[in-house]
Order: structure tokens, then C-alpha cells, then sequence
């Protein structure tokens, strides 16, 4: 029995809390839903970068108007500069923003052991004084008819077990 319980605790405790456990199963499933969504936005990001550039590898109006943005001139342009009024200045691409993977807590191979020993032995400590309870009344039963007996030999009905003598009856 006090096997049982101790197994029994040792799969109960590992099944929810271990390693491969079911709060560890959900706290990786909420990280891949973050990374799943992560994922989508840098995808998008890089979608929108992609075309950027395939627009200006193969558009020389669009080379002309990034230029201007980053304030170079073609030759034989003047560039003329007004203080006190501000530009755009550098445009700002949205890189997106970095993922540190997360650190699961789960509770390690031995921690559940150890819970399973310990109900194991706690139940057989329970088990034992259960049944050490029950030993000290029969053996002082035992004990006092032994004494009543005066005779010192150990007979049947001295352990608790009525004998019936013929030649009395």
C-alpha cells in the first residue's frame, strides 16, 4: 500500500510539474504562440524591406527621391539648406524588436522523487504504528493469562487461542 501511494504521487507530481509535464506543455505553448506572432511581424517587415529594395534596383525616380530624402544632389544641382526648418530627416525602418526565449519552470526529476518517497514513507510509517497500535493490547492480554497460568509453560490458550480440555469438560 505504502508503495502505491508513493508511485502514485511520484506519477501525479511528474505528470503535472515535471519536465514533460503539463505546466511546462503550456507555458511552451504560450511561447510559441508569442514567436508564432513574432514571426508574422518580422516577416512583414522584411516583405516591406524586399520590395524597397526592388523598387529602387529597378526605378531610377525612386533612387532620385531617396537621394533627396538623404539630402544628396546629382551633379550639377544646388543644394540649398534653410535653418530653423526641420526635415524628415533619416527615415526609421521598423527592424521589429528582439525575442529573448523564455526560461520554462518545471520542477526537476529528483523533486518528484523525492515527493514520492516521502509518501512512501510517511504511509509506511502509518501503515506501521497503525498495526503497532493494535500489537500492544493483544500482547498484554497475552501477557496477563500467561501470568494467571502460573504453570511457565506456554500453551494455546495462553496466545489468545481457546483450547478446550477434554478430561475438564
Amino acid at each position: 500500500m505504502a508503495a502505491f501511494a508513493g508511485t502514485l504521487v511520484y506519477v501525479i507530481v511528474s505528470l503535472l510539474g515535471g519536465k514533460d509535464g503539463i505546466f511546462a506543455t503550456r507555458q511552451l505553448e504560450a511561447q510559441k504562440v508569442l514567436i508564432t506572432k513574432h514571426t508574422a511581424e518580422v516577416q512583414a517587415i522584411n516583405d516591406e524591406l524586399t520590395l524597397e529594395n526592388e523598387i529602387l534596383y529597378r526605378d531610377s525616380v525612386a533612387i532620385m527621391a531617396e537621394a533627396k530624402k538623404l539630402d544628396l544632389v546629382q551633379d550639377g544641382e544646388k543644394l540649398v539648406k534653410i535653418n530653423g526648418l526641420k526635415g524628415d530627416g533619416q527615415p526609421v525602418y521598423n527592424t521589429g524588436s528582439v525575442m529573448v526565449r523564455q526560461d520554462i519552470f518545471y520542477l526537476p526529476e529528483w523533486v518528484c522523487k523525492l515527493f514520492g518517497v516521502l509518501v512512501f514513507v510517511l504511509v509506511l510509517l502509518i501503515l506501521v504504528l497503525k498495526d503497532f497500535a493494535h500489537f500492544p493490547a493483544t500482547a498484554k492480554a497475552t501477557h496477563t493469562r500467561a501470568k494467571k497460568e502460573s504453570s511457565g509453560v506456554y500453551t494455546p490458550a495462553s496466545a489468545g487461542v481457546p483450547i478446550y480440555d477434554m478430561r475438564k469438560v
